[in-house]
């Protein structure tokens, strides 16, 4: 991005009559320039990409999603395994014959 300072700004007020006909004058000079300014710091920030940096990207990205799946369903089983062993409690303190007093 161009900075403030860069964007040239004259302060004269040329007369129409003190210019020559057909030849450029300096604000559209100046504003040739700032616009090949930009479309070269766009350019620039484009970020090029190959064949082999994108599929070592998908891969990455692969192997992330694959990791998280599998910690959640570590998460999963271990819920699973508690939810097995409150139940199992549960029933033993149903099925157990109660003592009377």
């Amino acid at each position: 991005m161009q900075r403030p300072g860069e964007w040239p700004i004259w302060h004269d007020n040329d007369q129409p009559g003190e210019r020559d006909i057909g030849a450029p004058q300096r604000h559209e000079i100046a504003l040739a320039r700032y616009l090949e300014k930009q479309h070269a710091h766009r350019a620039a920030a484009v970020r090029r990409t190959s064949l082999s940096t994108a599929a070592a990207t998908a891969g990455w990205i692969a192997l992330r999603i694959l990791q998280s799946i599998l910690v959640l369903a570590g998460k999963a089983i271990e819920r699973i395994d508690e939810v097995g062993v409150n139940l199992s409690k549960a029933h033993r303190e149903i099925s157990a014959p109660r003592k009377h007093r």
